[in-house]
């Protein structure tokens, strides 16, 4: 194998290394990003069920004091606020499971509470007005039991997904190190099986070459290899025998010259 063609290998080492690391970390981080888009979702629909909640609460506290003093005006409209408020969430019980029971409960509940109301602010008989405050209550105690089973159901997918992601990206630290540390010692053990037959052969014929200028050998240089270690070889050899020629028949000029 030629130093070109050993280079060219360490290259695709690189590349290869290089692109495995690569296309594991896309593969990866693309599943931990849908995991986290998907755990966003639980998210917003968690926090949706919560202000959910929210209302319906403001909206029983506002109806009594209405109910308790029907003059005031401020109480009205947190009532309007609130009831405004469940309505517009209403799309999200529509996707999710037990949402449309749900939702209808809360429909029940808001149209009684809201019939109550209006008998208070319309000055009716008591009668009236407890008549649909016990089945305010009954849809009151039903929304509160459907409503805990969804905010329990959207917390537990939150904390399972957090799980998952954590673990997915402990096991993408980890696989990526192990990676790295074995990507690494492959390239230095071929980098170094290769580099042999580079450098010895080298150093072999600079003490070779050493060993001839001091006069110690006067033997051709063996490579056994047909990269440009061993076409040096052969071109060193040549020139050893130029050397050697020339070294002769100088030292026959100078004995010719000496002769009487």
């Amino acid at each position: 194998m030629t130093i070109k063609a050993k280079l060219i290998l360490i290259e695709l080492i690189l590349i290869i290394g290089f692109g495995i690391i690569w296309v594991f970390t896309y593969t990866t981080t693309s599943t931990i990003s849908k995991d986290m888009k998907e755990m966003a979702a639980y998210n917003l629909n968690y926090g949706k069920l919560q202000n959910l909640r929210g209302y319906m609460y403001k909206v029983a506290a506002a109806s009594r004091q209405i109910i308790i003093i029907p003059s005031k005006k401020l109480p009205y409209k947190q009532y309007v606020k609130a009831t405004n408020g469940i309505i517009k969430l209403y799309p999200i019980l529509n996707n999710l499971p037990g949402g449309l029971v749900t939702k209808g409960l809360f429909i029940q509940f808001i149209s009684h509470t809201t019939k109550a109301v209006n008998f208070a602010r319309a000055g009716n008989k008591n009668m009236a007005i407890h008549t649909e405050l016990l089945a305010t209550a009954h849809y009151w105690i039903s929304m509160r039991k459907h409503l805990a089973t969804m905010l329990n159901a959207e917390f537990g997918y939150i904390t399972l997904i957090h799980k998952t992601v954590n673990n997915e990206a402990l096991t993408l630290n980890e696989t990526i190190f192990i990676m790295v540390i074995i990507f690494i010692l492959t390239l230095v053990v071929v980098i170094t099986l290769l580099s042999k037959g580079i450098i010895k052969p080298i150093e072999r014929l600079t003490e070779h070459a050493t060993q001839i200028s001091l006069g110690k050998s006067t033997d051709d240089f063996i490579v056994k290899s047909n990269d440009e270690i061993g076409k040096l070889a052969i071109a060193f050899n040549r020139l050893k025998k130029s050397y050697l020629k020339a070294v002769e028949m100088l030292i026959k000029s100078k004995s010719n010259h000496n002769q009487p």
